[in-house]
């Protein structure tokens, strides 16, 4: 049994994907000096087309396995794992062919002749890629946090260098691609003998009831992660459809979520996952809330003054980041920026964590068909930011949808469900802090002193208030000492 604590193996879950979150905008921060906006928009719609038809391919099986395996134990356990990486490898040949397939139409309604060539390349990478993605959730529910968290930053890095050295080297992206696919073999095979060591070979049985259980919840949980997924990327095929791939790679720039605004909430909501089933499975719900609760709290006090900080400084970081030539994308990012207020936990998770999981679809259905009709006319009314205007409304409107369910399967109140007063307090000291920085941001600075000065004021005032007001307790304070010192992860 591991000695880490929750928030410990938390904080490996999120370190470990927010460093491969951060290989791919690193990767970006250097494409834009080296490629075209054109090139770059190619870039981006590759991989809006794969993570958009990824989301639906993988049927949630990845997900899945953090209901299952902690509830399978010895021959079924090997027996469950093995199925599910056969089951993924055959999802991304499916994939593949989707790819070869329809190449010339999907670049015909991005007006973009270059895409058919790089996705009939890409055509490889998911029955590649697939597999791979069950590896955090199998090595999770083994109590080998650390581990996981160590395998994501080796994938970020040859994610990085996959790509980075041969545009360094003065190859094309196109070739560039075409690494990434050679270095993706290699880690599929690493993957493969690694996890036929943790299971001890292969199993002496298909089990077709656990096969047949684990496709009826993760369906419904598959499309529901693919019509969230949509919802949350449809301004950028909106935006596709309506103009060149130049202004795409503008647009894009500035309609993304920060790397850890998503990376903490997952990683927090991935080790509770099992925690929340078993409580609610044992009618414990005032624990549950509680545990969610606090959670909600440790997160909103990184998130929430974040928000608050990046906003302030949204020119001077889309310059210092993207130089100059992507500063029309500010008034894109600040709009992206509001979703940090709602994205201080993964309220989708809780209501799967209950059983719901068909809720989540049909929340994720209303919000893809109330995306698209306010994404239509949002460009008509306000031009380029209007998807990005679209988005924010919908996602706020489908946090209240889930807040609801939440209410309703807990039997609290509206006041009860939510840690309503702390979280207020948190983003009230977080904007007081913003305003009293603000002087410092109109002075004549270069952008990252700009940045930095801003920054030291608004940390020295947030840190007093927490302090003043007492909104941090000890092991709150300890927790964030652990991490910024990385004490952490040289624990045994």
């Amino acid at each position: 049994m591991s000695s880490l604590s929750l928030s410990d193996k938390a904080g490996f879950i999120g370190v470990g994907r927010f460093l491969r979150t951060v290989s791919k905008l690193l990767f970006a921060l250097i494409l834009v000096r080296l490629i075209s906006k054109y090139d770059f928009g190619t870039y981006r719609q590759v991989f809006l087309l794969y993570n958009l038809l990824s989301a639906i391919f993988f049927l949630g099986v990845p997900t899945s396995i953090y209901y299952f395996l902690p509830q399978v134990d010895g021959e079924k356990s090997k027996t469950f794992i093995v199925q599910s990486e056969i089951f993924l490898f055959f999802l991304g040949i499916l994939l593949g062919v989707f790819f070869l397939f329809f190449s010339g139409f999907l670049g015909r309604s991005f007006s973009n002749p270059s895409l058919p060539d790089y996705l009939r390349l890409f055509a490889l990478y998911p029955l590649l890629d697939f597999p791979i993605q069950a590896l955090p959730p199998i090595l999770i529910c083994h109590d080998k946090h650390k581990l996981s968290a160590i395998v994501n930053i080796i994938f970020m890095l040859t994610f990085l260098f996959a790509l980075m050295v041969p545009l360094l080297l003065g190859c094309s992206l196109y070739r560039a691609f075409f690494v990434l696919i050679l270095v993706s073999s290699l880690q599929l095979i690493v993957v493969a003998f690694y996890l036929f060591k943790l299971v001890g070979g292969f199993p002496v049985f298909f089990d077709f009831s656990i096969f047949i259980n684990q496709i009826k919840y993760s369906v419904p949980l598959g499309l529901s992660g693919f019509t969230t997924l949509v919802s949350r990327e449809l301004d950028k095929l909106i935006i596709s459809f309506f103009f060149l791939p130049q202004i795409f790679a503008v647009y894009t720039i500035g309609a993304r979520e920060l790397p850890f605004v998503t990376m903490i909430p997952y990683a927090v909501s991935s080790t509770l996952f099992p925690k929340f089933v078993k409580l609610y499975k044992e009618d414990r719900i005032q624990e549950l809330l509680d545990l969610w609760h606090n959670a909600i709290i440790k997160v909103s006090l990184l998130l929430l003054p974040a928000f608050v900080l990046f906003f302030v400084t949204a020119r001077e970081v889309v310059e210092v980041l993207y130089t100059s030539n992507y500063l029309e994308s500010v008034p894109v990012f600040r709009y992206y920026l509001l979703l940090i207020l709602i994205h201080v936990t993964a309220f989708d998770s809780v209501i799967l964590s209950l059983g719901f999981p068909k809720k989540v679809l049909y929340a994720s259905l209303g919000a893809v068909v109330l995306n698209l009709i306010l994404n239509v006319v949002f460009i008509q009314a306000f031009g380029f930011t209007g998807p990005a205007i679209a988005t924010i409304l919908v996602s706020y409107l489908v946090t209240i949808f889930f807040l609801k369910i939440i209410k309703e399967n807990t039997s609290v109140g509206w006041g009860q469900v939510f840690p309503w007063e702390k979280y207020l307090k948190i983003l009230i000291i977080s904007i007081l802090s913003g305003l009293i920085s603000w002087p410092v941001h109109t002075l004549t600075l270069h952008p990252v002193l700009k940045i930095l000065c801003v920054t030291i004021v608004f940390l020295g005032v947030y840190i007093f208030q927490l302090s003043f007001f007492k909104m941090a307790t000890r092991r709150d304070v300890e927790f964030l000492k652990r991490w910024i010192s990385f004490k952490v992860l040289f624990r045994s």
